[in-house]
């Protein structure tokens, strides 16, 4: 068994056909499965709610980090709160 590789559970979720639409159109456009997104979707809104560390995730580009700090002036603000 690879490192990288953790058992998953299945489950079942009933969504209304309009986001199951949008779902695998997210799912289209960034040529991956409907699950993949699940997982990342379900991952990003546990890291918001819980305030817990995300997990790094590889870049895709210029503009990738966008909103993933939050509040860029907050950000700084922790950050400056550190030296003093």
């Amino acid at each position: 068994m690879s490192a990288s590789y953790r058992p998953k559970k299945r489950t079942i979720v009933d969504l209304p056909d309009e986001d199951l639409s949008r779902l695998d159109a997210v799912a289209e456009e960034a040529s991956v499965s409907r699950a993949t997104v699940l997982r990342e979707a379900v991952a990003e809104y546990v890291v918001r709610k819980n305030k817990v560390p995300a997990v790094a995730k590889p870049l895709a580009g210029f503009g990738a980090l966008k909103g993933y700090y939050g509040d860029a002036q907050t950000y700084q603000d922790e950050l400056r709160g550190e030296w003093g």
